[in-house]
């Protein structure tokens, strides 16, 4: 076997257990709309970004991963199906947490669940 063989070899086998020893500490946001209608324009904020949601249908659920950069406050905005706006503040988070956050829309408010660990 060559020298470059045997290199290449040796290189991809400690990527492979480089790539393999690291784990991605990340908090899975779940939102629930368990109201009678669709929630529209849903945006999560946090330290870091965002991101949006253009709808959710009535007993439908949507997952999304995210990664704070810094302490702060997960929020939630979202009109529903009166057309009223609405904002939430949920649970702090910071940098390098892992776990699930559900947020549980109905009819007449929302709550905040979930199991955050930290780094």
């Amino acid at each position: 076997m060559s020298i470059r063989k045997t290199f290449f070899l040796i290189f991809a086998a400690t990527l492979c257990l480089a790539l393999s020893a690291c784990a991605s500490r990340v908090i899975t946001v779940v939102i629930d709309n368990k109201s009678d209608a669709p929630i529209r324009n849903i945006e999560v904020t946090y330290n870091g970004g965002s991101y949006g949601v253009s709808s959710i249908a009535p007993g439908a659920v949507h997952k999304n991963r995210i990664k704070p950069f810094g302490p702060s406050t997960l929020q939630i905005d979202y009109v529903d199906a009166s057309g009223k706006k609405k904002t939430q503040a949920g649970p702090r988070v910071a940098k390098n947490d892992s776990g699930i956050v559900q947020v549980t829309v109905t009819n007449n408010d929302f709550k905040w669940t979930g199991n955050i660990s930290p780094n």
